[in-house]
């Protein structure tokens, strides 16, 4: 093909026919530019194709993520409702006329757990390291970052929450309740299920506590501070989790239509 055109250029050229060069010369170079352009869109179509079976596979993998902290917070909801409830218990023991029964000591226990969470998180860690605009829906990609932004801070109030419990367990129950320090150890080296919670914790002089102002300060304290630092957060949480996962499906019924 380049021998056909170069004889085409030297018959022009050998027959002084400038004009008719000048144009031939002109359309060889716009068959090379068109040439060129139409490489170019077909590696631009092929790297569109791998970028879009890449993120098809990352939002797979984030699904597959999600689905796992929402396995585990389902799992874990009635575990932390009972620690919710246990401090309603004890709050309302402490607060009224009730007599104090064999069956508050568990109570008593389980307001200390202060609860845990396993968020799945190398995946979205993979994909900031790659690049997050590799999702390519704007409104989705804000939406996988405040999730996990959400569920960073739902950590860090976890462990706020347990400063609290630690400084409780060093410095207001030893004086109120027996072996508190022996019992809390063995509870928290054997992270129970929540349908087998096992801590009882029984007071020194449960009649004295309903006149023990700084123990009841405690437990008001404390029904705020499970609300604000560990309930409401995981309800939050627990309702991006489920938002995000129905959009990533959307998504990816999306994307895939468009890699056929």
């Amino acid at each position: 093909m380049i021998k056909f055109f170069r004889k085409i250029r030297q018959k022009l050229l050998s027959e002084n026919k400038f004009s008719k060069y000048l144009i031939y010369a002109i359309g060889e170079i716009i068959l090379v530019v068109i040439g060129i352009l139409i490489a170019l869109q077909i590696n631009t179509y092929y790297e569109n194709k791998k970028k879009l079976t890449e993120e098809i596979k990352t939002l797979a993998s984030l699904k597959i993520a999600l689905k796992k902290d929402s396995s585990f917070i389902k799992r874990f909801a009635p575990f932390y409702k009972d620690i919710s409830t246990s401090i309603d218990i004890v709050f309302n023991y402490l607060d009224s006329d009730i007599i104090y029964q064999d069956s508050l000591s568990s109570h008593f226990g389980n307001m200390l757990w202060n609860g845990i969470l396993e968020s799945q998180k190398s995946e979205f860690e993979s994909l900031k390291s790659r690049d997050i605009k590799l999702i390519s829906n704007e409104e989705l990609r804000s939406e996988i970052i405040q999730y996990y932004s959400g569920v960073e801070l739902l950590e860090k109030d976890h462990d706020l929450y347990l400063e609290i419990i630690v400084n409780a367990i060093n410095n207001i129950f030893p004086s109120r309740f027996y072996s508190i320090n022996s019992s809390y150890q063995t509870f928290i080296s054997n992270p129970p299920n929540f349908a087998n919670l096992k801590i009882e914790l029984t007071p020194i002089d449960p009649l004295g506590l309903k006149d023990d102002n700084e123990f009841k300060f405690f437990i008001t304290n404390l029904k705020m501070q499970r609300n604000w630092y560990m309930d409401y957060p995981e309800h939050i949480i627990k309702e991006l989790n489920t938002a995000l996962i129905k959009n990533i499906d959307e998504e990816l019924n999306l994307l895939k239509r468009k890699s056929l």
